[in-house]
């Protein structure tokens, strides 16, 4: 019987044609386009917008809940990443795209998150935030936005929130895809919040306890 830390020795990754509607079907309100970053697109947006801010979507929470098989990790030795889980709220970032730049920023984010169709994009309510120090907590600023977004599905292979808490430690050990190390990927986000003065318990508790693993194998 397999213990609680062993992980699948190849990942199953789904080959069936997406049932994700097109970005056409998700009615995004008309003008610039708002997207709302939570993991990578934070420190690596990788497109052109006029501006960004720190900002609140709610109805959903961020964790380490996807499992990667290509960029932060392989189907023979997957990895873990973030995806918005269902409950509570989420510090990220909203990104702000021209009217002219919307379409070409919509295929580029569906070619970069829904590679596998693992998340589900949705239209989400974001509250701005502002910070009037650079060490001070960001503060509403009064305005709402609807961003797009990508939540997790909770239907597909890659799901990883059922995961025991050894065998997500072990992924974010192990994971190496064409993107970089999953503990890279969880470094960067976690100072990325920490610089506009976000800390994030979930994120900052899985990085803890893998640095005390680190430290234990050193001993």
């Amino acid at each position: 019987m397999p213990s609680s830390s062993s992980v699948p020795s190849v990942f199953p990754v789904p080959s069936a044609p997406s049932t994700i509607p097109s970005w056409r079907d998700l009615r995004l309100p008309a003008g610039r386009l708002y997207v709302f970053g939570y993991g990578s697109l934070i420190w690596r947006p990788g497109f052109q917008h006029l501006w960004s801010r720190p900002a609140r979507a709610f109805g959903w929470r961020r964790d380490l809940c996807l499992i990667s098989t290509h960029y932060r990790g392989t189907p023979d030795t997957p990895g873990l990443v973030c995806g918005l889980d269902n409950g509570g709220s989420c510090l990220g970032f909203v990104f702000c795209v021209a009217t002219e730049n919307r379409e070409r920023v919509i295929r580029y984010l569906w070619k970069r998150e829904m590679i596998t169709d693992a998340y589900r994009p949705i239209v989400a309510r974001c509250d701005l935030l502002k910070q009037k120090k650079t060490d001070s907590k960001p503060r509403r600023n009064g305005k709402s936005v609807r961003a797009l977004t990508f939540v997790v599905r909770h239907d597909h292979p890659q799901y990883g929130g059922n995961l025991s808490q050894a065998q997500r430690l072990k992924m974010l050990q192990q994971g190496q895809g064409s993107g970089g190390t999953s503990r890279d990927y969880l470094e960067r986000t976690c100072a990325s919040l920490d610089g506009v003065g976000v800390r994030c318990p979930r994120l900052h508790g899985w990085l803890e306890q893998l640095n005390q693993q680190s430290l234990k194998r050193k001993i």
